[in-house]
């Protein structure tokens, strides 16, 4: 109830919105940068929305686990959660560190789980710039026959996605 009176959430979402765009052009481009990126549904559905529980799952990039020297403990003590995002070429390059390696071939085999720590991989912009030569590239590379472990079956990505149990 709103104001005395019941509201769908389509017209709540739109009376909040149009309250928060009262506030200016600014408020309103920023909350349309927020709001109106690629829909749910609009990406093919085994490639991208089945990749991973969404339910309170924490997203952290490779990167970041390189950088601040996580470990597979440290991962599961999220208590709902944390999915794995290899970017780009992270999920291809090697690591040389031993210890760094062994953690990405770990996490490599859970892309796809529904486990504490799963792992998904993306293909997207991390510059800024409007060059999609990188995503392009590592695209190309993930559809030439890169095989992963996807929820206990080897798959080999390529333009038709071929499963093989384990």
């Amino acid at each position: 109830m709103y104001g005395g009176k019941i509201l769908d959430k389509q017209k709540l979402k739109k009376e909040v919105f149009n309250f928060l765009f009262s506030f200016g052009e600014n408020v309103r481009a920023k909350f349309e940068n927020v709001c109106s990126k690629t829909g749910q549904y609009d990406i093919p559905t085994e490639l991208f929305q089945k990749r991973t529980s969404r339910k309170n799952r924490v997203l952290i990039s490779w990167k970041t686990i390189k950088l601040n020297n996580m470990t597979m403990k440290m991962l599961e003590s999220f208590s709902s959660g944390v999915a794995v995002e290899f970017v780009n070429e992270d999920f291809f390059e090697p690591e040389t560190n031993a210890v760094l390696s062994a953690l990405k071939e770990e996490i490599k085999n859970k892309i796809g789980s529904n486990d504490r720590v799963s792992a998904i991989i993306t293909i997207r912009s991390e510059s800024g710039t409007s060059s999609s030569q990188v995503q392009r590239d590592n695209f190309k590379k993930l559809i030439s026959g890169t095989v992963v472990n996807y929820n206990g079956n080897k798959v080999t990505v390529n333009e038709k996605i071929t499963w093989i149990s384990l």
